[in-house]
């Protein structure tokens, strides 16, 4: 699945959520706007992976980009398909938790860029693998 040019600004409680199953679930997330949610700007949990780049991830109400639960974000574009650069939260517009989030099993990998949130620019915590440059 690739999510190209989409806006997410104050929807429901995460503004992309990705959650699979025992066979998992996965997508290209770029180029995006997200903003104004309630929860997560991007959430990726239960099994899932994604290629989170090039993403404007501000103003929301939790994380900014959250990988959970045996779930893992790649945060670059190795295969060049996109140019957009890291991801990035706009100036002014903090997530209220932190830019970037992971726990419980997950990974994540690649640039930070300037994602930040008010408790700060990351968190991974025990038991996530963290190889964010």
């Amino acid at each position: 699945m690739v999510c190209p040019l989409f806006a997410a600004i104050g929807g429901g409680r995460d503004g992309i959520h990705l959650s699979g199953s025992a066979s998992g679930a996965s997508a290209n997330i770029v180029g995006n706007t997200i903003e104004g949610n309630k929860g997560s700007g991007v959430l990726v949990t239960r099994n899932s992976q994604a290629d989170v780049f090039g993403n404007a991830i501000s103003g929301n109400g939790g994380d900014g980009l959250t990988a959970s639960h045996a779930s893992g974000v790649n945060l670059t574009n190795e295969d060049k398909l996109f140019d957009l650069g890291p991801n990035r939260t706009e100036a002014g517009s903090k997530n209220a938790g932190f830019g970037l989030s992971g726990s419980v099993g997950g990974y994540v990998d690649g640039p930070a860029g300037t994602l930040d949130g008010a408790k700060g620019a990351r968190q991974v915590r025990e038991g996530c693998i963290d190889r964010v440059t």
